[in-house]
């Protein structure tokens, strides 16, 4: 037996997933476009920092991108030979152009400014998962609350489709309660719209049978 009552519950709650996965994925790309902003900044200040840095102090104060989102720091000479890499684990190729880039490096894809100084040239660069990562993190916190209140939004419709068919069933008992042979129209007043065609057509039907 169908159920209009779970029909309703069923497409609104499909609606409502719906109208929220579209607000998620809308929440997910604005927030990718701020981070890449940010991480974008923190990539050109971490080079512009680095661009004097004396290499053997650098290598005896550790790795600079340590803690830092996950930087990975190389300064090369002009003729592309690598004077310091903050990760030797993570060494990226020399880039050949200034400013961003996007680079896929053994199946890994990265985030990379390049800095031409002097006879340097200092490359900042991170991983771009940890930016797609955080941009997830951000859209699903913003969308907790609502995921939470899906089951509350169930109650109310489950509810509130039931009260909206409350005027079907009083029909309904008026007709059960009537005697065989009883034609009279039944009763139209305070009836929602939706209802009123069905009687309307019951009351014809009624006055058929009684001519």
């Amino acid at each position: 037996m169908t159920s209009i009552r779970q029909r309703l519950l069923l497409g609104l709650l499909a609606g409502l997933s719906l109208v929220l996965g579209v607000a998620g994925y809308a929440t997910y790309r604005q927030a990718r476009a701020e981070i890449d902003a940010l991480f974008d900044y923190q990539l050109q200040q971490t080079a512009l920092a680095l661009r004097r840095q004396n290499l053997l102090a650098l290598a005896r104060g550790g790795e600079p991108g340590e803690g830092e989102g996950d930087l990975l720091v190389q300064i090369w000479d002009r003729g592309g030979g690598l004077l310091y890499v903050s990760r030797p684990d993570w060494e990226l190729p020399f880039a050949t152009q200034p400013g961003f880039a996007d680079l896929l490096w053994r199946d890994q894809r990265w985030r990379l400014f390049a800095l031409y100084t002097g006879d340097r040239i200092v490359q900042v660069a991170q991983p771009a998962g940890v930016r797609l990562r955080m941009s997830a993190d951000i859209a699903l916190r913003n969308l907790a609350p609502f995921l939470l209140l899906l089951p509350g939004m169930a109650v109310v419709i489950w509810f509130g489709v039931g009260a909206g068919l409350r005027p079907l069933h009083r029909v309904a008992a008026e007709i059960q309660q009537r005697r065989p042979g009883a034609l009279e129209p039944v009763g139209a007043a305070r009836l929602p719209v939706e209802v009123l065609p069905l009687v309307h057509a019951l009351n014809e039907l009624l006055a058929r049978l009684a001519r």
